[in-house]
């Protein structure tokens, strides 16, 4: 049975999370990324983990991290959550976990005005791109940065999709 438990950001290096995370995204995305000639940005991912953020993270039953997905408030649109990572190990992939996390965190802003939630997908993760539109994002690739896309979905749209799909899962 997998739990998800909470953190701040503050909170990770002393319960000494910070690194199982690092080297957990590292296993994740260093396939994805080698494929493009890319190499995994350690230090930059570490410093990720320092913003003022909250996480939610997957526990197996042995206490190793299988998912997690790290938020907070969006700095360009005061009505956005903003998810800034996840991850979900491969093995619990076409699982609930993702929906069960992103639900998670749309239901912590429950009676505070967060209309959406926003996010960056790159534009090598296909796995990622193809999920986000399955549970109801919109992939705007009109605006494409340069090594990602823009993802973002309505609050309430995104959290009836969920609902429905872990309740169907059930």
């Amino acid at each position: 049975m997998l739990q998800i438990r909470t953190y701040n950001s503050g909170e990770l290096s002393a319960r000494q999370l910070d690194d199982q995370i690092v080297e957990f995204d590292k296993e994740n995305m260093a396939p994805i990324l080698a494929a493009k000639n890319m190499a995994f940005p350690e230090e930059k991912r570490r410093k990720g983990l320092e913003n003022n953020a909250t996480l939610h993270i997957a526990f197996d039953e042995e206490e190793r991290i299988v998912g997690y997905l790290q938020y907070g408030p969006d700095r360009n649109d005061k009505n956005a959550i903003y998810i800034s990572s996840v991850q979900v190990a491969p093995s619990l992939r076409n699982t609930s976990l993702f929906a069960r996390l992103v639900l998670t965190a749309s239901e912590d802003f429950a009676g505070k005005p967060f209309s959406r939630l926003v996010t960056n997908v790159q534009r090598h993760n296909n796995i990622a791109i193809e999920l986000y539109r399955r549970l109801g994002f919109t992939i705007d690739k009109a605006n494409a940065l340069e090594t990602s896309f823009p993802v973002y979905a309505d609050r309430s749209v995104l959290e009836s999709e969920l609902i429905r799909r872990l309740n169907r899962r059930t």
